[in-house]
This record gives C-alpha cells, sequence and structure tokens, in this order.
C-alpha cells in the first residue's frame, strides 16, 4: 500500500537511490506515461503479455497467453469509481501498461506488466511513479498493490516502489 502524498517529490524521498535511478534511467531512455484507451492498445498489451513466458518463476497464466478482446465499452460509475489503464510509452509504442481500479479513496492496481525487453530500462519503476502522479491531488489517499505475500523478486520490487503490507479489519 502506497501512501498517496501530498506531491510526487515526498514519493521521491520515501523510495531507495536505486529505484530512483531507475526512473531516471527510464526518463533518459525516452519513456513517458500517460493513460490510455484499452481497446486502441490491443495488440501491444499481447505484445507484452507475450514477451517472457513465465515471470517470477512461474509459467504466465493462459489469460495472458489469450489475445486480449475489445471492451465492450466502459462500465464505469462516475470519476472515482472507474478502470483506467496507464501506460509507458518509448515513442509511440506501449512497452509497459497497469490498470488501475479508482474506488474513492483507494486505486488498486489490478494488472501491471512490463514489455521483457523495456524491464532494463526502468519502465516499470517509472510506471510506479505515474500511478503516484495520477493520483495525487484526486481523492485517492492509498494505492493498494494487492498482496505482499508473492516471489521474492515481486515482493523486492514492490517494497522498492513504495509499496508496505498494511491490515485492515472491517468492523461490520
Amino acid at each position: 500500500m502506497i501512501t498517496v502524498p501530498i506531491d510526487e517529490s515526498d514519493y521521491l524521498a520515501e523510495i531507495g537511490p536505486k529505484t530512483r535511478n531507475m526512473i531516471r534511467k527510464a526518463e533518459r531512455a525516452g519513456y513517458t506515461y500517460r493513460e490510455f484507451e484499452y481497446n486502441e492498445e490491443l495488440d501491444a498489451l499481447w505484445a507484452i503479455n507475450l514477451s517472457k513466458s513465465e515471470r517470477q518463476g512461474k509459467p504466465m497464466s493462459e489469460s495472458y497467453r489469450e489475445r486480449p478482446l475489445p471492451s465492450r465499452g466502459a462500465q464505469d460509475l462516475c470519476d472515482e469509481h472507474r478502470r483506467i489503464w496507464i501506460g509507458g510509452y518509448l515513442g509511440e509504442t506501449l512497452r509497459a501498461y497497469c490498470q488501475l481500479v479508482l474506488c474513492g479513496e483507494l486505486a488498486i492496481v489490478n494488472r501491471i506488466l512490463g514489455h521483457a525487453d523495456a524491464l532494463p530500462d526502468g519502465v516499470m519503476d517509472g510506471l510506479a511513479l505515474a500511478l503516484v502522479r495520477r493520483c495525487v491531488g484526486t481523492r485517492v489517499r492509498f494505492i493498494n498493490y494487492l498482496t505482499l505475500r508473492t516471489s521474492a523478486g515481486l515482493r523486492h520490487f514492490k517494497e522498492s516502489t513504495g509499496f508496505w503490507p498494511l491490515a485492515v479489519e472491517v468492523v461490520a
């Protein structure tokens, strides 16, 4: 869970120097980040999904190996309760993506993946910063990347980009 800061400089102060270096590396390589329309990037999404046969020591799940189907349109309720897609671009080519689900004060990372060839460039570190930038100045107070109970490599990436574990108890 990342607590959304007042501005991105607070986020950059929270993360480690290696992650800041990777963000600068992505910037020097020319990566930019922006929202995109899912149906306009189906081929690029599929290319990213197929760029590695396994991740974190496990084969990619079948849902990633099948060509993405067009969405039938937004089923979003309002600006505070919707799904958005944020991408990392090199020129006009999508090289990393995240589906971020906005739920009032919470944003949930639903899918996040980078092209194998772009990973050494720091594209994913830059994408994490892009998620924070997207949420700064909005009602969103927290960005959740699901559980930290995962492979050591993915846990390291999550922690290095500022995600920390948080237990939540719901009292009815």
